[in-house]
């Protein structure tokens, strides 16, 4: 006397709907947790925030890219650099 197919069949189905059930549950969480800082570091790379004054920002879009670094009137020659 074995177990009939139909069982078997039922019991795997059973247990690979569990597996994605828990799965789905830890890649959301997973999303949540490393997803919520990236978006919001990208965000913030976007304003004219520091790490002194965060309250009050203002969308400055791809500046801080553009001008990043120092300004070229400061750079001395003779040092080759500041």
């Amino acid at each position: 006397m074995g177990i009939s197919s139909a069982t078997l069949s039922r019991t795997s189905r059973r247990r690979v709907r569990s597996a994605w059930m828990f799965l789905a549950t830890m890649i959301v969480v997973l999303t949540l947790v490393a997803g919520w800082p990236l978006l919001r570091t990208v965000y913030l790379s976007l304003t004219n925030a520091s790490l002194t004054a965060t309250a009050d920002t203002r969308f400055i879009g791809f500046d801080n890219y553009i001008h990043y670094g120092p300004a070229l009137s400061d750079w001395d020659e003779e040092l080759n650099g500041y």
